[in-house]
């Protein structure tokens, strides 16, 4: 297999692991949503997550987008959701840029 075959390999597994882990992360958020947890006297009980569901539950928790309260029950933080989503586009925009740079740069070496 060539180096060009590995890194479009490498890229759809790449792709395919962030959209379900975003998918993930979507559940979730849509879950409190839809029942209207937005505040403390608003905030619902979530059904057990499997592995990695905890994992991007506290994920979301520890950017404070889900909030727990002392009776383990979770409410949406519409604000922090906002602020979370423009962290991650200021991440994966330029890291597309690089690839999409790599990837063409190599594409044009090996087609001299």
């Amino acid at each position: 297999m060539s180096v060009a075959e590995y890194m479009q390999v490498i890229g759809a597994m790449i792709g395919a692991f962030a959209s379900f882990v975003t998918s993930i992360d979507q559940r979730i958020l849509r879950r409190l949503e839809k029942n209207g947890a937005l505040t403390t006297d608003t905030a619902i009980s979530l059904p057990n997550q499997k592995l990695i569901g905890r994992w991007r539950l506290q994920r979301l928790m520890n950017h404070n987008v889900v909030v727990k309260t002392s009776e383990d029950l979770y409410y949406l933080d519409r604000q922090a959701k906002s602020r979370f989503k423009m962290k991650r586009l200021r991440i994966v925009i330029p890291v597309l840029i690089i690839l999409l740079t790599v990837m063409a740069g190599y594409y044009f070496v090996q087609n001299r």
